[in-house]
């Protein structure tokens, strides 16, 4: 729930055009998509890992640092319950 918070939030920021992932959770894979006004989060099969994908619209996303603590801190915050 966490991370697809936060791929929510990044897809809608101005330049991003499509954020998706396949995630392994805790209740198994996940994929997720958004583009536009689709979200779609659903069950997925077996994958070899983990991947996000952000596609972005002109100018390239300046604070890739900043994406990847927010990961890390959805990450932590679940592995701390």
């Amino acid at each position: 729930e966490r991370i697809s918070h936060w791929l929510r939030n990044i897809s809608n920021l101005s330049n991003v055009y499509r954020t998706k992932a396949v995630i392994r959770t805790t209740k198994g894979w996940c994929g997720v998509n958004f583009v536009n006004d689709i979200k779609e989060i659903h069950p997925n099969g077996y994958r070899r890992d983990s991947r996000i994908e952000v596609v972005l619209e002109g100018e390239p996303f300046a604070d890739i640092n900043t994406l990847e603590e927010q990961l890390r801190e959805c990450i932590a915050s679940y592995e701390n319950q």
